[in-house]
C-alpha cells in the first residue's frame, strides 16, 4: 500500500494529530508513549531543507512529514526564510521590533538580525481543507499550528474539518504585529469560539523590551504564546454529526491528555448517552 493510501485510508478509530510548523521534529500533543500505535501524527514544513531532520525524529511508522507549505487557500505563496529558520514566515518581520530580545541565559537572542530574510521562495500553497478533500490526508482531529503570524489564514482553510473532525486546537499567538499583516490573538479567539470551541489555556511568551544591563532588567512583553482550545461537548453534541460519539471520545482522550478531566468526563457522559439512545 502507498504511503498516500496510508494516510487517506487510515484506521477511524486511529487519533489523527496535524502539526504545521515542525522544524527541529517538535510537535504539540502530549508525547503518550502507550498510545504511540494509536496516534497519527502529520508534521508539515514549507522549507525543504529540514524534512529529512523531521522524518529522523519520527522513525515509527505512524508519522508521515511533508513538505507542503499550509495556507488558507490553494495557489501561489511567497516564503521569507530568514537567518534564523525558526523565524521564518509567510510575513515580513515587522522592524518596529527589532530591539525586542530574548535572555537564554548567557547572551540575548536580538530580534532585528535574527528575523534578517535572507531569501524569498515563491512555492505552491495548500490549505487542510483541499488536502482531506482530495484524500491525501485524513482530518485532524487534533491540529497545532506554529507558523509565525500565518495561524489564522491555516485555521480558516481548514473551517470544514473544525465542523466535523477536529475536537482540540494549539497554536501559537500574536498580541502585536511582530509580522507584518499577521492575525492578532483577538481575532484568532473570536474565530475559534464561533467554532465552538473554548480556550482552554494560554501561555505568554515575555519578550524584553530594552537591552539595558543584567542587574537592572525588569519583565518582559508578552508579544506571542501559546493557545490551547478544547471543543465543547455540548457544541458536539448539538450539531450531532454522523460521527458524534467517536468524536466525543477524541474529545475526552485529548482533554485527558492535556490535564481537563473535568471535560473529558462531560463528553464521555455524552458519548454514553448517545450509545445508550442508539440501543432504544
Amino acid at each position: 500500500m502507498s504511503s498516500h493510501d496510508k494516510l487517506s485510508r487510515h484506521d477511524k478509530s486511529l487519533f489523527v494529530a496535524h502539526h504545521v510548523g515542525g522544524r527541529g521534529g517538535g510537535v504539540s500533543f502530549p508525547h503518550l508513549p502507550k498510545f504511540s500505535d494509536d496516534i497519527l501524527q502529520i508534521i508539515y514544513d514549507a522549507d525543504e531543507n529540514c524534512i529529512e531532520h523531521i522524518r529522523e525524529s519520527f522513525p515509527n511508522s505512524n508519522a508521515r512529514v511533508i513538505p507542503y507549505c499550509m495556507a488558507e487557500t490553494s495557489g501561489e505563496a511567497h516564503f521569507n526564510i530568514n537567518y534564523d529558520p525558526y523565524s521564518s514566515s509567510l510575513y515580513l518581520f515587522n522592524p518596529l521590533f527589532a530591539q525586542s530580545y530574548q535572555w537564554d541565559g548567557s547572551s540575548d537572542y536580538v530580534y532585528g538580525p535574527t528575523f534578517r530574510t535572507q531569501r524569498t521562495v515563491t512555492m505552491t500553497s495548500y490549505s487542510i481543507d483541499a488536502l482531506v478533500e482530495r484524500n491525501e490526508v485524513p482530518a485532524p482531529d487534533f491540529l497545532s499550528i506554529d507558523t509565525q503570524g500565518s495561524e489564522l489564514p491555516i485555521l480558516r482553510g481548514a473551517i470544514n474539518s473544525l465542523a466535523t473532525d477536529t475536537i482540540a486546537v494549539c497554536c501559537e499567538i500574536n498580541f502585536c504585529e511582530l509580522y507584518q499583516g499577521a492575525s492578532l490573538f483577538s481575532e484568532l479567539d473570536q474565530f475559534l469560539r464561533s467554532c465552538g470551541f473554548l480556550l482552554a489555556d494560554i501561555t505568554p511568551f515575555r519578550i524584553g523590551y530594552k537591552r539595558l544591563p543584567l542587574p537592572v532588567r525588569g519583565r518582559g512583553i508578552p508579544l506571542q504564546g501559546e493557545a490551547l482550545y478544547l471543543m465543547r461537548p455540548e457544541t458536539i453534541w448539538a450539531n450531532n454529526p454522523a460521527n458524534l460519539a467517536n468524536r466525543l471520545r477524541k474529545l475526552a482522550f485529548a482533554s485527558i491528555a492535556f490535564g481537563y478531566t473535568e471535560l473529558a468526563f462531560e463528553a464521555l457522559e455524552k458519548a454514553e448517552a448517545h450509545a445508550h439512545s442508539e440501543t432504544i
